[in-house]
């Protein structure tokens, strides 16, 4: 499996050189949703009218299908990712055996009904000690990682629907979210329903 933060990396690399315009085949020119997509992000499950666990026919009814607003990125078996051009940026969007699994979005457009969205600022509050020396600060449910594996990350992890899970290999396959920060502002947020690394 592919590690997502690795791909979605590359993605927006590519997408800047517009290196994966067109990939779809017969799709040009940016995605409109053929309905009045809300402004709405409910955590961690749902982004404008696209939801984790939502059937891709339903999504491809509401935004387009391949070629038809739904730009491919990559394949892999059961899976495909590809994205939405919506708001004036992308929502990257994979679907695995044919229901959403993943969202991934920069726009500032999409908010909780409390404000919370792109450009948030997310403190970093106390320093809780943890087990074997050493503490991290905790919000909402997430941990903050100044590093994620071997990359620089600045992110907040939550792994499990309600978070309580260790963001650990023996937790993959259960729901995991990440806010990517800058300068303690939200940049990127990522929705898995059943995270792989």
């Amino acid at each position: 499996m592919v590690h997502h933060l690795l791909v979605v990396s590359w993605t927006r690399i590519a997408l800047s050189l517009g290196i994966v315009a067109g990939l779809a085949g017969g799709g040009s020119g940016p995605a409109v949703a053929r309905h009045a997509d809300p402004p709405v992000f409910v955590p961690w499950y749902r982004v404008g009218d696209i939801s984790l666990g939502e059937a891709s026919a339903k999504v491809e009814a509401e935004y387009g299908g391949i070629g038809h607003g739904f730009k491919v990125i990559q394949r892999w078996p059961g899976s495909v990712q590809g994205q939405y051009e919506l708001h004036g940026s992308e929502v990257l969007v994979t679907f695995t055996n044919r229901v959403v699994n993943d969202i991934d979005f920069v726009t500032p457009y999409y908010r909780t009904s409390s404000g919370l969205g792109i450009g948030s600022t997310i403190p970093l509050g106390p320093c809780y000690p943890v087990a074997g020396g050493g503490c991290e600060h905790r919000w909402r449910g997430f941990v903050f990682y100044p590093r994620w594996k071997d990359s620089r990350c600045n992110c907040w992890v939550k792994a499990g629907a309600l978070g309580g899970l260790a963001p650990t290999p023996r937790n993959f396959l259960h729901p995991w979210f990440f806010i990517f920060t800058k300068n303690g502002r939200a940049e990127e947020i990522y929705l898995s329903r059943s995270y792989t690394d």
